[in-house]
C-alpha cells in the first residue's frame, strides 16, 4: 500500500474514534454539544483527519503543502467562528451547556479541549517544519513523512 493510503486510513480511524467519543460526550442531550459539533463542522464531518493524513506523509510537492496549509486555516477559522460567541458569554444554547459541563468538572472540559485541539496543533507543526526544513529535506531526497515506511 501507497503511504498516502496509509496515512488517510490513519487518519480515518482517528475520525471514527474522535466521532463516536464526541457523541459520547453528549450525554444522551444533557452533556456539551460544543465538540460534536465542531467535529461536524470544523473537521468536515471527519473526512479533514483523511485527507490531511494523507497529504502528511509527504509535504514536499508545493501542492500537497498548499492544500494541506488551506485545509487547516480554513478549520482555525472555523473553529475560531464557531468559539468566539460561545466564550464571549453570549446568551445561548451553547454557552449554558457548556458552563453547566464547566460546573459539574471542569477538569473533562478542558481534557476534552486538549484531546480537540492536539491534532490542530500536530498538523500545524508538521506543516512548520515542511516550510522550514523543505529545501534540506528537497536536496537529500528524504521526505517529510509521519515515519510511515
Amino acid at each position: 500500500m501507497g503511504k498516502r493510503v496509509i496515512g488517510g486510513l490513519v487518519g480515518l480511524g482517528y475520525a471514527i474514534c474522535y466521532g463516536f467519543w464526541t457523541m459520547l460526550l453528549t450525554g444522551g442531550g444533557h452533556g456539551n454539544f460544543i465538540w460534536m459539533i465542531l467535529f461536524f463542522t470544523a473537521y468536515l464531518l471527519g473526512l479533514f483527519f483523511p485527507i490531511m493524513g494523507a497529504l502528511a506523509v509527504d509535504l514536499r510537492p508545493i501542492i500537497a503543502k498548499a492544500a494541506f496549509g488551506t485545509l487547516l486555516i480554513v478549520s482555525l477559522t472555523i473553529h475560531v467562528i464557531m468559539i468566539a460567541p460561545i466564550l464571549s458569554g453570549s446568551p445561548g444554547d451553547m454557552s449554558s451547556d457548556l458552563q453547566k459541563t464547566w460546573a459539574r468538572g471542569g477538569s473533562m472540559v478542558i481534557f476534552s479541549a486538549i484531546l480537540h485541539f492536539l491534532p490542530i496543533a500536530v498538523l500545524s507543526l508538521i506543516l512548520v517544519r515542511s516550510i522550514v526544513f523543505g529545501e534540506e529535506t528537497i536536496e537529500n531526497d528524504e521526505t517529510i513523512t509521519l515515519g510511515l515506511k
